[in-house]
């Protein structure tokens, strides 16, 4: 009887001190607070909400797919018979297809003007794809090469034969650098929608996007488009040139060796891959691409156009020389604008736009139960 008398009086202060402890952790709030705090926060929000979907608004973006008309594969011929040009062992060939592409702008738009290429179907975040290049080799050494560049460490690694020397920079992300090329012109003959050379003679150059050097300055004095700023300051400054590289005959580069005996390495191409060029390790369109995406599909900076667009008809004039066909990708061109928020953020609006409501309703449920119950703040 005693020991049921003892549990019963020490259950009541046992119950007591736990809440004396959790009411000193957690303080009870009162009504009107909250309903203060949830109306200050849908204040904000709302507003903020409203401006970011009107900034996404002022945001133009065009894309256009094109390479469903060639359906480009790799294939080499004399000079002349396909748009790209290029020397190997004293002799002149071409490759590559030409494409063109036709729209109509209504309204002007503003530089700067992203001119950006996009890819469908690419996996630049499938694993050994994204190891597969030497951080080391960034600070411009060239040795020793790294095992994750297998197999474009060395010449001939790839084909399964030997050959001297080494490749800088080696992996497969600098062999799969994206190498279409693309020109925007103004046309003044609205009735032509295919590429000549009489409709570009009348048609006025806005950016020829290959006319560039690996250091970004520009080969075409009408160019109105710059290639130095398509890659974040913060990566540029992690990429340096090969350090002593025209000292060392072993090192396979960009730009190649005159000196050479092999014919692949003078020209500075990959071996037995005549018109493939190594890219330069301070090439901003090496570091854009070696920027990898963590998504199959992903878009990238091609050229910055530096002058208003003015309505009317253009045309982009594209030379391709990347195959998306053997693995059923696509390739698209852009042109875009940006805000202060970058590009299109509508999720981001909207995801403002609902919090915003959601305390609105929350702060009128709460002061709507509190006149219900006549209990006053």
């Amino acid at each position: 009887m005693s020991d049921s008398t003892e549990q019963s009086v020490s259950k009541p202060e046992t119950s007591k001190r736990f809440e004396r402890f959790y009411l000193g952790k957690y303080t009870l709030h009162s009504t009107c607070p909250v309903f203060l705090t949830l109306i200050v926060l849908a204040v904000i929000f709302i507003p903020i909400g409203v401006v970011v979907i009107k900034a996404s608004d002022s945001v133009f973006e065009l894309s256009i797919r094109y390479d469903d008309t060639n359906n480009y594969q790799y294939q080499v011929g004399p000079d002349g018979k396909y748009p790209h040009k290029f020397k190997f062992n004293n002799s002149n060939f071409s490759t590559g297809a030409r494409v063109s592409r036709t729209f109509t702008l209504l309204k002007s738009l503003a530089s700067p003007i992203y001119l950006q290429y996009a890819l469908v179907g690419f996996y630049q975040n499938y694993r050994l794809y994204a190891f597969s290049r030497d951080l080391a080799q960034r600070e411009g050494n060239a040795y020793p090469v790294s095992a994750a560049c297998e197999p474009f460490r060395f010449p001939g690694e790839y084909q399964k034969r030997k050959a001297l020397g080494l490749y800088f920079p080696c992996g497969t992300i600098a062999w799969s650098l994206f190498n279409d090329s693309f020109s925007l012109y103004r046309l003044y003959d609205a009735s032509k929608s295919t590429i000549s050379s009489k409709v570009l003679e009348k048609a006025k150059l806005i950016c020829d996007g290959g006319a560039f050097d690996a250091a970004g300055n520009s080969l075409n004095e009408k160019n109105l488009c710059i290639k130095k700023g398509i890659a974040l300051p913060s990566d540029v400054r992690l990429y340096h040139p090969l350090a002593d590289g025209k000292k060392d005959s072993a090192v396979w580069r960009f730009g190649g060796d005159p000196d050479a005996h092999d014919p692949y390495q003078k020209e500075g191409y990959y071996y037995e891959e005549p018109g493939h060029p190594i890219p330069s390790n301070v090439d901003e369109d090496y570091i854009v691409w070696s920027s990898l995406s963590y998504m199959k599909d992903f878009t990238k900076k091609y050229r910055i156009i530096t002058t208003d667009l003015v309505p009317g008809n253009y045309l982009i004039d594209i030379v391709e020389n990347f195959d998306v066909f053997s693995f059923s990708g696509e390739k698209y061109v852009s042109l875009a604008t940006r805000s202060w928020i970058g590009g299109k953020n509508y999720v981001l609006g909207i995801l403002f736009l609902v919090m915003g409501c959601i305390s609105f309703v929350l702060s009128l449920s709460f002061i709507i139960v509190q006149y219900l119950h006549s209990k006053r703040c």
